[in-house]
């Protein structure tokens, strides 16, 4: 195990490397000037030519990106021009609001998806089943922001069960996170499904039901351990998905999270803000698949890690 994590800590590393070198390129590719928007309109090419040499944008690309390495090495990831503050210290004021919707999002997502999975996976073919399958489809065919906007016309504009936007209370959490978890509900509830009725089929369910076992205890205690590593593994793998998805989301309920946070950043092309909230996406992204991956291991103890 220890080789292992020791191993997947590098590939890590490496990984969150090279997207960070790409994106360090990228970002200063895009059009628009730093220093000409914070002066607006009305400055002189010299006042704007003297800021940008102030920021050391005036320097080759070469050169920035080893000044940035050096420092972020360091622990200093830059000062955001949009907010005058250090780019950690603006991150941090954002991550909290974020991870809450995440895990909001994700615990939506499974004690929804999964017991309907699971409902679904013992009878098939059942009526219920397939409708239930249809309605996963519905919900992967509609785009997060889509369905944020229907949610905010029933339950703020119609019903005013639930505020349209804001933070700070639980109830302002509720419409975005079920926003974001739609998606996940429909992917864990069709995995679910689908591992289940795989495993419902092998010879040791038929064992413990000759055996006179109680469905409810096979269900729980044999089946549904062996199912898990499949569903983990898709949860994972939709870490991504949900960190793009908040982005969107979050400005839609103006919600104060790091998807805002870049967008903001973006339009004031603020780049070392812009890294910062893009090391803290890929390495949340990175580190969630990680987590699954050892979680393998106290799940299924077949599993070894060579």
């Amino acid at each position: 195990m220890g080789r292992y994590l020791t191993r997947r800590l590098l590939q890590l590393i490496a990984q969150v490397f090279v997207l960070l070198t790409l994106m360090f390129v990228l970002f200063r590719l895009v059009p628009g000037d730093p220093a000409a928007l914070i002066l607006g309109g009305n400055a002189t090419q010299e006042e704007v030519d003297r800021l940008r040499a102030a920021m050391g944008l005036d320097r080759p690309i070469p050169e920035q990106y080893a000044s940035y390495l050096w420092n972020m090495l360091q622990g200093d990831f830059g000062h955001s021009i949009s907010y005058n503050l250090p780019v950690l210290q603006v991150i941090a004021d954002r991550i909290w609001p974020t991870v809450k919707l995440m895990l909001l999002s994700i615990t939506i997502a499974v004690l929804v998806g999964m017991p309907a999975g699971i409902l679904s996976g013992l009878k098939p073919r059942a009526i219920g089943s397939r409708s239930l399958l249809l309605l996963w489809i519905c919900l992967l065919a509609i785009p997060n922001f889509w369905l944020g906007l229907l949610l905010v016309q029933l339950f703020a504009v119609k019903l005013k069960w639930l505020p349209a936007i804001g933070y700070g209370t639980a109830s302002a959490m509720i419409l975005p996170a079920v926003a974001i978890a739609a998606r996940l509900i429909a992917l864990i509830a069709r995995m679910t499904r689908t591992v289940m009725m795989e495993v419902l089929s092998e010879d040791f369910i038929r064992t413990a039901e000759a055996k006179g076992l109680p469905g409810w205890i096979i269900v729980m205690k044999h089946a549904l351990r062996p199912a898990l590593p499949p569903v983990l593994t898709m949860i994972g793998m939709q870490a991504g998905y949900l960190l793009g998805g908040s982005v969107v989301v979050e400005n839609l309920f103006s919600y104060p999270g790091m998807g805002q946070l870049l967008l903001s950043a973006q339009s004031m092309r603020d780049y070392d803000l812009m890294q910062g909230i893009t090391i803290f996406f890929v390495g949340s992204f990175l580190l969630v698949n990680l987590i699954v991956d050892v979680l393998y291991g106290r799940i299924d103890p077949r599993i070894r890690y060579d």
